[in-house]
């Protein structure tokens, strides 16, 4: 069996699991839900790392996510996987984010100036994966990212971090095939350029 096949084995593996748990949720399992939260915690944060300045607003959003996630589970309709679904949903609210921070900047310049979902979400806050995104030895990697616009931004996590393959990236960003490999070629281009910058001083 190629390395290939068995990431393709495995990932089908984690699918199954994950759907699993999306149907004990949608039956009103809150352990179903607490597992999805400890399982994918990890990549939300790093999605919302890269675009996100500070740690509690990165926390803030997280917690949103997932109670849109919970809020929606219903609508989870098991055609695609549920990280590609997260991410879907993650990406969604870091535009809505963008857009409503610009539309408040605006205004402010021009006019002077689920509980309990949310506890058990707040348990992970001390999750390895969110804080190793804090490490010195990833300073470098995180400024570049945070300088990229955020298409690119935004593909080079979900391929590169994420590890999601070029149908799922299709499907999460809703574009197609060529420009999937064009944007993440740009992408990686784009971050060399600044990562150069950040070194040479």
């Amino acid at each position: 069996m190629t390395a290939e096949e068995r990431t393709r084995r495995t990932s089908s593996t984690s699918s199954s699991d994950d759907h699993l748990l999306v149907r004990q949720i949608q039956k009103g399992s809150q352990s179903a839900f607490d597992e999805l939260v400890k399982r994918y915690y990890g990549s939300a944060y790093n999605m919302v790392a890269h675009s996100v300045s500070t740690h509690e607003e990165r926390e803030d959003l997280i917690q949103e996510i997932f109670i849109k996630v919970y809020k929606n589970i219903n609508k989870f309709r098991f055609q695609a996987s549920f990280s590609t679904w997260l991410f879907r949903i993650t990406r969604n609210m870091l535009i809505d984010r963008s857009r409503k921070k610009s539309f408040i900047q605006v205004s402010m310049e021009s006019e002077e100036g689920v509980a309990t979902i949310g506890e058990r979400i707040e348990d992970n806050r001390a999750n390895p994966e969110a804080q190793s995104m804090e490490s010195d030895a990833d300073s470098a990697l995180r400024n570049a990212l945070m300088k990229l616009d955020d298409d690119h931004k935004q593909i080079l996590i979900l391929r590169e971090m994420e590890g999601l393959s070029y149908r799922e990236l299709t499907e999460v960003l809703g574009i197609n095939m060529g420009t999937v490999k064009s944007r993440l070629a740009r992408a990686r281009e784009e971050l060399k350029i600044k990562l150069m910058e950040i070194y040479s001083g």
